[in-house]
């Protein structure tokens, strides 16, 4: 059968929900596929009814820059392999792991996470969820800070036994932070995935599969990032307030821990809650490249200032900060500390053989020496990593 008279199909259960003003998203809710389109394919689709040929919708469409074989290779080869159209030329593209998680793993199925969602679906307010969190963070970090001389003298004489406590009860509060995610997600009629561990430029990762949410609007995606957070922050403030009661200088440490990680999940440059709160803030979807280009366009002078519209201007001043604030860092680590640096590999090696071997007692505050070398290291670390599977990619592509 020749391309023009062939008759497209859509698969069955596909969705087309709005993902902004000129952008939606279109889902096989049968195969999980979500996929981003523009208007121009969303008309295009909306012609598709199992009865009219390729050469039909063509003439439908009207529009000179497409053609037939264009038209052709939108519909059977690039949405065919999504599962958008049925399709007997092209295999479905395999679903898989987010591509910047690296030797991911399932540890909850969906099935498995339902009944704990049912439990904690009470817990989230959407009428009142803005305030519940900010109240929820302003409790725990005023009770943390007044009494952080107590956590300091706690943080000092912790032997082994209290931090592998600690870092027990740190997986359990990730455990909460994605549960937020699914509950929420579950709440607003969205399908919840697995929830896993990965590697996320070479630091440990939990995840929760909420991928679904790019079919609700986006005032709801923006709640189900947040929800992490929010679950953490309430988890905190009521050990917080526990702490009031029994004066345990160990649930305040704890609450420490759980303010560090609500801060790195607020990092909007990394791909934590943060960057996809800003991604809907902004209504970019590839907010990470696209930033980057807009500020590349601006820093070449392909593009000026009086040109440029807020939204514009404010995805330049993203694309620069989330460039130049960790070189600002490096450049602040090396200018203090460059001995610390060149001898940070020796020294933390001869500290760790004379814990193990018990010439030295283990202070946690002896750890302060080595904390922004190894921040330095890491961060190098994780530079690099992302230098090579860029340059790994652009040799694939060569």
């Amino acid at each position: 059968m020749m391309k023009e008279n062939k008759i497209p199909k859509l698969s069955n259960k596909v969705k087309i929900s709005p993902f902004d003003d000129n952008q939606f998203v279109v889902t096989n809710e049968e195969l999980g596929y979500n996929l981003k389109i523009n208007l121009e394919t969303k008309n295009v689709l909306s012609k598709v009814d199992g009865k009219k040929t390729l050469k039909e919708i063509y003439f439908e469409i009207g529009n000179k820059t497409i053609t037939l074989e264009s038209l052709y290779d939108l519909l059977y080869l690039k949405l065919g392999k999504y599962g958008i159209i049925e399709s007997d030329i092209t295999k479905l593209e395999k679903i898989g792991k987010p591509k910047y998680l690296k030797l991911s793993f399932t540890l909850l199925k969906a099935k498995n996470i339902n009944p704990i969602i049912k439990l904690l679906s009470p817990l989230i307010s959407l009428k009142y969820f803005y305030i519940i969190l900010i109240i929820n963070i302003m409790v725990v970090s005023i009770i943390f800070f007044l009494n952080i001389s107590s956590v300091e003298k706690n943080v000092d004489s912790s032997g082994y036994l209290q931090w592998l406590s600690l870092i027990l009860l740190s997986g359990f509060s990730l455990f909460l932070h994605e549960f937020g995610h699914a509950t929420a997600c579950k709440i607003f009629g969205a399908k919840h995935g697995d929830i896993g561990f990965g590697f996320y430029l070479l630091s440990p990762a939990m995840y929760a599969d909420v991928s679904n949410i790019w079919t609700i609007e986006r005032k709801k995606r923006i709640i189900v990032n947040f929800s992490g957070i929010y679950m953490e922050a309430m988890f905190a403030s009521f050990l917080s307030l526990t702490f009031l009661v029994f004066e345990n200088p160990f649930i305040l440490t704890f609450c420490g821990i759980i303010i560090l990680s609500i801060l790195g999940n607020l990092n909007p440059f990394f791909r934590y809650d943060g960057y996809w709160i800003a991604t809907d803030l902004f209504k970019v979807p590839n907010l990470r490249s696209e930033s980057n280009m807009v500020f590349k366009n601006f820093f070449s002078r392909k593009l000026h200032l009086s040109q440029m519209s807020l939204r514009l201007k404010l995805l330049a001043l993203y694309g620069f900060l989330s460039n130049i604030l960790i070189f600002v860092f490096i450049t602040y680590i090396i200018l203090i500390d460059p001995l610390g640096l060149i001898n940070f590999p020796i020294e933390f090696y001869q500290y760790i053989m004379s814990i193990t071997f018990g010439e030295e007692t283990f202070i946690f505050s002896s750890l302060y020496k080595f904390l922004l070398p190894g921040i330095f290291y890491f961060i190098v670390g994780k530079l690099f990593f992302s230098f090579m599977l860029g340059l790994r990619k652009k040799l694939k592509g060569n």
